[in-house]
């Protein structure tokens, strides 16, 4: 068999977050939703039904989970970019989707979101 392309793909995760720049964001964390994609590598080969043969998502998962309580965020955009940058980091990873999207925004929309495609330096 030849491979195409893997994806390890998280989607909708749910996070509280302190996120915004507006004085009623500033106040109390917001519900951020939150989708990550991973383009693995071609060396990437699940062998063995072995997981140390593909990337753990719960890295990624738990990572997530840490970023979004580190520290506070003005932006989407920076919170993508740090999401990106932890999921680059990990062996295998080749490039990388990530989606944030925060549902509370406006009553007639069903969310306001910023979306990130990152490679890895070669």
């Amino acid at each position: 068999m030849r491979l195409l392309g893997q994806k390890i793909i998280l989607r909708q995760m749910s996070v509280l977050c302190q996120i915004g720049i507006h004085a009623h964001e500033l106040n109390k964390p917001q519900r951020v939703m939150v989708d990550v994609t991973l383009g693995l590598a071609a060396s990437v080969r699940a062998e063995n039904d072995d997981i140390v043969t593909t990337v753990d998502y719960d890295q990624v998962w738990n990572g997530v989970h840490r970023l979004t309580q580190a520290r506070d965020y003005n932006l989407q955009e920076t919170l993508c970019a740090a999401i990106a940058e932890m999921c680059l980091a990990l062996d295998g990873v080749a490039e990388v989707w990530v989606r944030t999207g925060k549902p509370d925004i406006y009553p007639d929309c069903e969310t306001i979101a910023y979306e990130v495609h990152a490679v890895a330096d070669a």
